[in-house]
This record gives C-alpha cells, structure tokens and sequence, in this order.
C-alpha cells in the first residue's frame, strides 16, 4: 500500500520557477554547491531551459520536507 503524499503548497506571492542564486538564498547555501547537488543527484529535481537551470519552488520544498531528520542517526543524514 502507498501512502499517498499531499501536494506542496506555495506560499503566497511566490514564482513557480527560481533561478539557482534565488534557490541558494533561501536554502542559505551558495550557487556552487546546488551545482554540486545538481551534479550528485542530490540536490532538488530541477529544470534545463537551454543552458540555464531553473527550479519549482514545489520540487524545492519537497525535497527539504523529503529531508527533514528528526534524530541524528536517521540514515537520511549521514554521509558515507
């Protein structure tokens, strides 16, 4: 049986697509390391437009729900 998943709502006011230094920002990290995400696999899904990356802010929120650890021996958070 699959849990069915409720969809990610956007906060009010959002653009549905985000460029990587908007993603960055709001994740605190910088544009090289989503590149580096991109590159692993394991960073959150993402959109090519020709040569530009472009993110859905409900793949975004996704992922961070998706990687949410609520104790530190959750495997989801150790490297290795």
């Amino acid at each position: 049986m699959t849990k069915q998943r409720k969809p990610v709502e956007l906060p009010p006011g959002l653009p549905e697509l985000a460029t990587p230094a908007q993603v960055a920002k709001y994740l605190h990290t910088t544009v090289n390391s989503l590149a580096q995400m991109r590159y692993l696999g394991s960073g959150p899904k993402f959109i090519k437009v020709g040569h530009r990356v472009r993110y859905r802010w409900t793949d975004v929120l996704e992922w961070l729900r998706h990687n949410t650890i609520q104790r530190t021996d959750d495997p989801r958070g150790q490297r290795g």
